[in-house]
């Protein structure tokens, strides 16, 4: 049985649409993840199988990787 976790992620330096789709896309290269929204200033995700964590952390390197910075939400 497959199981889903949810996840939301404080981004740093979004400000525009642009910033947005440029985190959609960088969001959907990560395994394991699904359905993100993205919006100025936060990302929520589901992610799959129970790997969370590790979703997780490919989310915010993928974001990384696009210039912004990311973190948990807390």
């Amino acid at each position: 049985m497959s199981t889903t976790e949810h996840a939301t992620l404080a981004i740093d330096g979004m400000s525009c649409g642009h910033c947005v789709a440029s985190v959609q896309e960088a969001l959907a290269g990560v395994a394991g993840l699904t359905d993100a929204q993205v919006s100025v200033g936060k990302a929520t995700f589901t992610a799959t199988e129970g790997g969370s964590e590790r979703v997780t952390a490919d989310a915010v390197k993928a974001i990384e990787r696009v210039g912004f910075g990311a973190a948990p939400a807390r």
